[in-house]
């Protein structure tokens, strides 16, 4: 449960890869729950380059999908997390949702958004939705 918020190992795994490959600059894609938001202070004090593809709707809502109880919500707004919770968004459990409003308050303390120098969105509506919530 904890490496799903928190992962020393791909923390770790990433550093070596960093010493080892040297690379121009570092593309993420979908990193939450795997690699966590562990990976991007190792990015930030090696000073590369960072550049996300946004696949999804992490940044601005704890479930990713700007959908709570079968319908559109964008309560959360990036910063209000504790709304899934409340609407028990994450599968109806309040359980489920808690640990989402977690690692979402986690991943933005440990500088998701904030480390990444440039986004890909996939559309025009996840460049507003991601932008009105001031991540770009």
């Amino acid at each position: 449960m904890l490496q799903f918020l928190f992962s020393p190992e791909a923390r770790r795994s990433l550093c070596e890869a960093l010493e080892k490959f040297k690379p121009d600059l570092v593309h993420l894609h979908i990193y939450y729950g795997q690699l966590t938001a562990s990976i991007l202070q190792p990015l930030r004090e090696a000073g590369y380059p960072v550049i996300q593809t946004l696949h999804e709707y992490k940044l601005v809502c704890a479930t990713h999908g700007l959908y709570a109880n079968s319908q559109f919500c964008d309560a959360c707004q990036g910063r209000h997390f504790w709304h899934a919770v409340l609407k028990r968004c994450n599968r109806g459990s309040i359980a489920r949702s808690f640990i989402s409003m977690t690692e979402s308050y986690l991943s933005k303390a440990l500088g998701a958004g904030d480390s990444v120098h440039r986004f890909i969105a996939v559309s025009t509506f996840s460049e507003k939705s991601v932008g009105s919530a001031g991540c770009f």
